[in-house]
C-alpha cells in the first residue's frame, strides 16, 4: 500500500469522526449550560446540596465536573470552590480550545487523527482523575463526618466483603457513607458481572489506577503515514499528552537543557521516551505506523 492510498483509507474514518466530534461537543455544551444555569441562577449553597441524597450529589457533582472541564469559567470555578470542589479537583479542568489548538499542531503534521475518539479518551482520563479528586474530598462536600471517609479502599474492599456474605444483599440500617459504597458497589457489579472484577476495578477506580489505558487509547487516535520514525511520532504527540496529564512531568525544552540529560542532548528522543513512559507504549503492538499496510 502506497503512502497515498494509506492516507486515503485512513482519511474515509476521518469525514465521520469529524462529524461525531462536532455532534459530541455540542452535546457536552447544552449539559454544562444545564448544570451551570441551576448552581448559578438557583445558586445553591454547600448545605442544600448536602440535603440531597447522597448518591445523587455525587452523581450530580461528578458528571457535571466532568462536562466542567472542558468549558467551565471563573463564575462556575467560584461557585464550585464554595460547595467544598477545591483546586484538587479543578486542576484537572483544561478548556476545549486548548485541546483543539494541540490537535491542530499535530495536524500539521504528517499525522491523521481520529478526533472524537481522541476526545472521549480525554474526557475518560480527565473524569478519572475528577472521581478520585471527589472521592478524596468525601468528608468536605458531603454530610459524612466519619473518621474513615478518607480511607476509602479499605471500606470499599470491606463492603464488597460483605455483600458476597450475603450474596449480594444491602444490608438494613447502614450508615451514610456504608450506603454510598453500597450502591457503587453495585453499580460496578451490574458493569461487570462478577464480585470480583467489580471490586478490584472499583478500587484502582477510587486509588486513580485506571488512566494509564485512557492514555494508551488516546496515543491510538493518532495515525501517522508510515514513514514518520516512531521517534519523531512520539515527539509530535507529545504536547497533548503535556497538557492533560498534569501529574506526569513532560518538561519544556528549556527546563530539560538546563538539566543533565540521559538522552544525550536529543530533546525529541526525550519527548518520546516520556510518552513511551506515560502511556504504556509497547513498540511491539502499538507501533502503528503500518496498521493499514497488511
Amino acid at each position: 500500500m502506497t503512502t497515498i492510498q494509506y492516507k486515503q483509507k485512513i482519511l474515509s474514518f476521518i469525514k465521520q469522526e469529524e462529524t461525531e466530534y462536532d455532534a459530541q461537543v455540542r452535546l457536552l455544551k447544552r449539559y454544562y449550560k444545564l448544570g451551570k444555569k441551576f448552581l448559578l441562577e438557583s445558586n445553591p449553597n454547600a448545605a442544600d446540596l448536602r440535603d440531597m441524597e447522597e448518591d445523587k450529589y455525587f452523581t450530580f457533582l461528578i458528571n457535571f465536573c466532568k462536562t466542567a472541564a472542558l468549558f467551565a469559567d471563573k463564575p462556575i470555578i467560584k461557585k464550585l470552590r464554595s460547595l467544598g470542589v477545591d483546586e484538587k479537583v479543578t486542576r484537572w479542568f483544561i478548556p476545549i480550545e486548548k485541546i483543539e489548538e494541540s490537535f491542530k499542531r499535530i495536524g500539521k503534521k504528517d499525522i491523521l487523527l481520529l478526533k472524537n475518539i481522541a476526545l472521549k479518551s480525554i474526557m475518560l482520563f480527565l473524569g478519572s482523575k475528577i472521581r478520585t479528586a471527589l472521592y478524596q474530598q468525601t468528608e468536605a462536600i458531603s454530610k459524612i463526618k466519619k473518621e474513615y471517609a478518607n480511607d476509602l479502599t479499605r471500606v470499599t474492599v470491606k463492603m464488597y466483603r460483605r455483600r458476597e456474605y450475603s450474596n449480594g444483599s444491602s444490608r438494613r440500617n447502614m450508615t451514610l457513607f456504608d450506603s454510598f459504597i453500597d450502591k457503587q458497589a453495585i453499580y460496578f457489579e451490574n458493569v461487570y458481572g462478577k464480585r470480583k472484577a467489580a471490586k478490584m476495578n472499583h478500587v484502582k477506580l477510587i486509588e486513580g489506577k485506571t488512566e494509564t489505558i485512557h492514555l494508551k487509547e488516546l496515543l491510538r487516535s493518532f495515525i501517522p503515514i508510515p514513514k514518520i520514525e516512531q521517534t519523531e511520532f512520539l515527539a509530535c504527540i507529545s504536547g497533548i499528552f503535556k497538557l492533560i496529564s498534569k501529574d506526569r512531568v513532560i518538561w519544556s525544552k528549556a527546563k530539560y537543557e538546563d538539566r543533565e540529560s540521559s538522552y544525550e542532548n536529543n530533546y525529541k528522543r526525550y519527548l518520546a521516551m516520556r510518552v513511551k513512559k506515560i502511556t504504556g507504549y509497547d513498540p511491539k503492538t502499538d507501533d502503528f505506523r503500518n496498521i493499514l499496510v497488511h
